[in-house]
């Protein structure tokens, strides 16, 4: 009996391991790839490629001859290819306005993604001050609608400075280079859902109300039709450059493609402990496709900080402390 049963189990995995591998050996074709941001108050760009078979040796395939359609307020107009992949629209998107995409050509399958862009947040009593160690504490209060669940991100912004030394090597300068990033801010609350450099559930990587993170992301869960208070921190020693003295903070409401795609993004495993089982799939917004396009308002304040990143007495405090 226990001879019949191996033979059937053994017959069963070769029937499955005959019927994977047809699967693969199909014909399936590439679809398009769409991916961006959808900001109201902008234009709209997208960019476009094309997804690659495993025995392809391109990462991306950037297409600049496709077809891209924006379907807005009832109209249609094509977006302009602008080099790389990059489609820019000609028609400003308005907050909480509704906007498609689709996309064609190439004898591609047609792709296409509708976003609802979200209303601007709505914030009061925004202030900021700088401690005696160079710290900028910002305070707002961040007043929520009741009629929906919303979903909001804040960060910060600016011209980051990277030197680059040389040990050993006495005869070289050191080397500083400028470009353009986030910053690490620090969210002095228990609200904070997802962290964009931590790749994980905020109150599963952290313990205590304080999370720090290049990005953080957070719901109107706790506070829905309500005004919540917030107090973010972030340290100018590790903004300081002397290239663009003024840091960007952003309070962004955004649809809620981000947190399926982080959800999915964390459940992920392409290496699952038993190889037999399909691991979860990144998720997509793209009818027809792949990829990711978002959309979000956002609202900007710019900090001046040019006579903290001049003032003497700040540059002595960055030496000894960077």
């Amino acid at each position: 009996m226990r001879k019949v049963l191996l033979i059937i189990l053994g017959i069963g995995l070769v029937s499955c391991e005959r019927e994977i591998s047809d699967e693969f050996t199909e014909e399936v074709g590439n679809t398009f790839v769409l991916s961006g941001m959808i900001s109201g108050g902008e234009y709209p760009r997208v960019n476009v490629s094309e997804t690659i078979g495993l025995l392809e040796e391109d990462s991306v395939k950037h297409l600049n001859d496709a077809m891209v359609e924006a379907n807005y307020h009832s109209d249609s107009y094509f977006l302009k290819n602008l080099g790389g992949g990059e489609y820019i629209g000609e028609v400003i998107i308005e907050p909480g306005d509704s906007i498609q995409i689709s996309c064609t050509g190439n004898d591609l399958p047609e792709a296409t993604v509708s976003l609802k862009v979200p209303e601007l947040p709505v914030i009061s009593d925004f202030s900021y001050f700088i401690d005696s160690t160079y710290n900028l504490h910002i305070e707002m209060d961040l007043i929520d609608p009741s009629d929906s669940k919303d979903f909001y991100n804040i960060r910060s912004e600016g011209i980051n400075r990277h030197i680059e030394y040389y040990n050993g090597l006495d005869d070289k300068e050191p080397d500083t280079t400028f470009s353009h990033g986030f910053y690490t801010t620090i969210l002095h609350d228990s609200i904070a859902d997802y962290l964009a450099n931590d790749g994980g559930r905020f109150h599963e990587v952290y313990s205590g109300a304080t999370a720090a993170g290049r990005i953080v992301y957070f719901t109107d869960e706790g506070f829905n039709g309500k005004t919540q208070h917030l107090y973010i921190e972030l340290s100018l020693v590790y903004t300081y450059n002397d290239s663009i003295p003024e840091i960007k903070f952003q309070v962004a409401k955004t649809d809620e493609n981000i947190f399926s795609f982080i959800e999915s993004y964390i459940r992920y495993d392409p290496n699952p402990d038993i190889e037999i089982i399909q691991p979860a799939k990144i998720y997509s917004n793209i009818e027809n496709g792949f990829g990711l396009l978002l959309s979000e308002s956002k609202r900007t304040y710019i900090i001046d900080v040019e006579d903290v990143y001049t003032d003497p007495d700040f540059l002595e405090y960055y030496k000894n402390n960077w």
